[in-house]
């Protein structure tokens, strides 16, 4: 496991067979690690001031043996191995985030638009598995690096749907990436609400997993066409209240942490596709609903 706290060797606990094709590369490679390991929120010539290091920085990463899919690959095989050996719950969290790399115009031919519109660079959709009862971070399991295409005017719901490149399938390429839950291991996945798509729900019905709800959909599994006489948001504020506990939420940014009330009800439910199909999926979708 990798601690929160990075080890000395970091370049060797992060990339254990990591393979640059030069030992000095290696070297740099561990140079350059160790030093993000320490300053993890400064800028390459914050961190290599002197002007040889950096440019001895860049020439690393000019080499093609240092591709983000090489460099991965190793992180994350070593990651995955320490995972399935590991007796306890894991916990799968997937979320995005944008590299913003507006104004760099070396790099303008392998952006696409990020935020509003107004921004170039890429969307990072990545996955972390943590040690919920240390908070022990395992490592990054899946990072995927899109670029989101422009729209196309008057482009019909059945060919975005066909698209390869839409943005709803990274969730969905993510867990393939990942590949399924080891025999007795529990691996848990978790998502935010733009987690909350049918076409990745469905997807997630042989593991195990709890992802924030930001649609109030359809229950039962009649006729989209017919309207549903039950809803998933309006099912749970009904149910009795099973069970109630506090929580520490941590603070940030020098915030003291707080204490919050949670009451927990749930049950499983049947939840119809969406009336008007947007992905590639067979329904009905069955889930414990809390």
């Amino acid at each position: 496991m990798i601690p929160l706290t990075y080890p000395t060797e970091a370049a060797h606990t992060l990339f254990p067979d990591l393979d640059l094709g030069d030992v000095r590369r290696l070297r740099r490679f561990a140079h350059v690690v160790q030093a993000i390991a320490h300053q993890p929120g400064a800028a390459l010539p914050e961190l290599f001031p002197s002007r040889s290091d950096y440019n001895a920085c860049l020439q690393l990463f000019d080499s093609p043996h240092c591709t983000h899919q090489n460099i991965f690959a190793a992180h994350q095989e070593a990651a995955l191995l320490t995972m399935e050996n590991h007796a306890g719950v894991i916990l799968l969290i997937h979320d995005g985030t944008l590299l913003d790399f507006s104004g760099h115009t070396t790099l303008e031919d392998e952006l696409g638009e990020i935020g509003n519109g107004n921004g170039l660079g890429w969307i990072s959709h990545q996955t972390i598995a943590v040690d919920p009862t240390n908070r022990t971070i395992f490592g990054l399991i899946s990072q995927i690096l899109h670029v989101r295409e422009k729209a196309v005017p008057g482009e019909s719901i059945a060919a975005k749907r066909e698209r390869k490149s839409r943005e709803s399938l990274l969730w969905s390429r993510a867990i393939q990436e990942i590949g399924p839950t080891p025999a007795g291991a529990t691996w848990i996945d978790v998502g935010d609400r733009g987690a909350d798509i049918f076409e990745f729900l469905q997807r997630l019905t042989t593991r195990r997993f709890v992802v924030r709800s930001t649609h109030n959909r359809a229950l039962g599994t009649g006729s989209t066409e017919v309207r549903a006489k039950a809803f998933l948001h309006d099912t749970l504020r009904a149910l009795p209240e099973q069970t109630c506990f506090e929580l520490e939420i941590p603070g940030k940014a020098g915030k003291k942490p707080r204490i919050v009330a949670l009451s927990l009800a749930g049950q499983r439910v049947t939840i119809r596709p969406p009336h008007v199909k947007r992905g590639n999926y067979e329904p009905p979708l069955a889930a414990n609903q809390l």
